[in-house]
């Protein structure tokens, strides 16, 4: 039971969650066991959610707009990893993650197309790189704030 019509839906890997995305932006979850809802929904996008996929290891969910954005979602959480990417601006946009998970491939109907890394190693390695160093408590903080501070860069 959903208030917007659906436009979008997927299965996680292990069958136990079905994503619907809206029409009004928003994504809502369902546990296939009860087909009840399962927290509250995430607030994905500006227009209409164009594209629902799950990672192979179910542990992110990509999500797509007609806003012309992408976003990685933690699906555990509900959070979302990292700011949305605009592919195109105001142009359906739909995505899909290799067969490794290791990046998400999205395609505007404008033609544009974007590859985004979805390894959270590769985005610790780079994020050391642009640093040489770790980041500091309130670094941390700003860009992570429900996750608690770890140094990522000693040993890399």
């Amino acid at each position: 039971d959903t208030p917007e019509p659906t436009r979008s839906v997927a299965f996680s890997p292990d069958g136990g969650l079905l994503v619907a995305g809206l029409f009004d932006g928003t994504v809502h979850f369902f546990s296939t066991d009860r087909w009840t809802r399962v927290g509250s929904p995430l607030e994905a996008h500006a227009g209409y959610v164009t594209s629902t996929v799950f990672s192979p290891d179910g542990r992110m969910l990509a999500t797509a707009g007609a806003d012309g954005t992408t976003a990685l979602w933690d699906v555990e959480t509900h959070k979302p990893i990292g700011t949305s990417v605009t592919v195109e601006p105001d142009t359906n946009i739909t995505a899909a993650f290799s067969p490794d998970g290791s990046h998400l491939f999205t395609v505007s109907t404008g033609g544009q197309g974007v590859r985004l890394d979805a390894s959270p190693e590769s985005w610790k390695r780079r994020a050391c790189l642009v640093a040489g160093r770790d980041l500091t408590a309130r670094e941390w903080e700003d860009a992570l704030p429900d996750r608690p501070y770890e140094a990522v860069c000693s040993g890399n």
